[in-house]
């Protein structure tokens, strides 16, 4: 049963129970079989919003705040994907303060779920010294993971490949 005929049928069968009092979690709950459907479909649209907004594509111009609230839903539930953005949001400065502690916080995350964009921006900010010193061996190992987390041919195998060839050679690694 979809969420939203869940919330629609409990609604008529207990007038009390409206939308802003009964959110779609504890119709879920009641309904565990589509709970994991429900909320993954709703994790990702979430995601895909407040990526759009962050890069202000399809036609949405771009707001910080907007994508930020659409984020940090989508990364409440774990999702790698949207802890990455947010990651790169602190550490950029994209309509937050610029604090490379939580930008590090978020990409850890990402990264205990092997997801390589994650561990790519880690290895930069590690290169940069952005938080902390430069640690080339740090970083080395992050690319390292990047590169062993993602699929050939893929962009961060290429980048992750590019950064370990190239950039190690260089006192400073170039950023992308």
């Amino acid at each position: 049963m979809d969420t939203r005929l869940a919330v629609l049928f409990f609604s008529m069968i207990f007038p009390t129970c409206v939308q802003a009092s009964c959110p779609a979690e504890s119709v879920i709950g009641m309904y565990p079989q589509t709970a994991s459907a429900t909320t993954r479909r709703l994790v990702r649209r979430d995601y895909s919003i407040g990526r759009d907004m962050l890069f202000g594509v399809l036609g949405n111009p771009r707001s910080y705040a907007t994508a930020k609230l659409y984020l940090l839903h989508s990364a409440s539930n774990g999702y790698a994907p949207a802890e990455t953005l947010l990651g790169l949001m602190h550490e950029k400065g994209w309509g937050v303060t610029k604090n490379y502690t939580i930008a590090t916080s978020f990409l850890m995350k990402a990264a205990s779920q092997r997801y390589a964009p994650a561990y790519l921006l880690l290895g930069d900010m590690s290169a940069e010294g952005h938080g902390v010193g430069v640690d080339v061996k740090q970083a080395r190992t992050f690319y390292e993971h990047a590169l062993k987390n993602s699929e050939v041919g893929s962009l961060p195998f290429k980048a992750a490949k590019r950064n370990l060839r190239d950039g190690l050679m260089s006192p400073t690694f170039p950023s992308f």
